[in-house]
């Protein structure tokens, strides 16, 4: 994807609807308050994004990541005291035909979001939100431990190095798709309800994915997909792994997980500039289909 983009001054409100205007970027909220002298990148000409419903991205890095020195827009919101606490949280509703959707908070938490007990870990990077995870397991085995990961909101299927991701999936039973580059489970052979949970541990929390939230059910004879699981033993659909490979490394040299969305939908997440920490919690929409 080729774009070109030009750093400028503006500013960002929280009032009206959402649209683009010469000196900034307005966004909806609660109150008329505007963060002020934000810079940011207004694309001129843009190709790939066509069929795409967003119209930008917000990145939500540590200003290591940022270029040119700039300060990201979530810091200038710290700076100038429009936000009550330095964190923002995310709770992505997997229901797409959900009337309410995902929500982000910058400053605070949404506690109607979540329950049970938020697990927080440390970052060990400061600039992506790179933590160490303790293992992933298959049912009992064991995959991995003493692992790095990233949560990233903008990644959408579970990454991780690449031998790690085919021990996942062939303790799954799935074998690899070349064409797709992804993982394939045969639910002709084996049903949904008889495939083993994968547990995330991190910082001694428990984060479990059942099989209906870690396959991707695709029309056999089409691109589109859904998450549906009354798909059990059929021939008519191919069920993809969200475990996909992607040889990634940190600045430290040490291979790293990405969880996605596929992870993010199940629990809800903090991210603490402060005490440079993130948390998570189950969502509310756990059990969602």
């Amino acid at each position: 994807m080729k774009r070109a983009v030009h750093p400028k001054d503006g500013s960002y409100n929280y009032y009206q609807q959402p649209y683009y205007q010469h000196d900034g970027y307005n966004h909806p909220g609660y109150n008329p308050y505007q963060t002020t002298g934000q810079r940011f990148a207004e694309c001129i000409s843009i190709t790939g994004m066509d069929n795409v419903l967003y119209d930008g991205i917000l990145g939500l890095g540590y200003p290591t990541l940022a270029n040119y020195g700039n300060t990201p827009l979530f810091y200038n919101m710290w700076n100038q005291s429009l936000i009550p606490e330095p964190i923002f949280s995310f709770y992505l509703n997997p229901d797409t035909n959900a009337i309410t959707g995902s929500e982000l908070i910058f400053g605070g938490i949404d506690s109607s979001k979540f329950t049970g007990d938020i697990t927080y870990v440390p970052l060990v990077l400061t600039g992506y939100w790179e933590f160490q995870m303790t293992s992933v397991s298959v049912g009992s085995t064991l995959i991995n431990s003493s692992l790095y990961a990233i949560a990233d909101t903008g990644t959408t299927f579970i990454t991780g190095p690449a031998t790690q991701v085919e021990a996942l999936n062939g303790a799954l039973g799935a074998t690899y798709d070349s064409s797709a580059k992804m993982y394939t489970v045969n639910c002709s052979i084996n049903s949904l309800s008889s495939l083993p949970n994968v547990t995330f541990n991190i910082a001694g929390g428990i984060f479990t994915l059942k099989s209906s939230q870690y396959l991707v059910v695709y029309y056999d004879d089409s691109t589109s997909y859904n998450n549906s699981t009354t798909y059990d033993n059929s021939t008519s659909y191919i069920f993809y792994s969200v475990f996909t490979p992607l040889d990634t490394n940190d600045s430290y040299n040490n291979s790293i997980w990405i969880l996605g969305d596929y992870f993010l939908r199940r629990y809800y997440s903090i991210f603490d500039i402060l005490n440079n920490r993130i948390g998570f919690a189950q969502s509310i929409s756990y059990n969602s289909e």
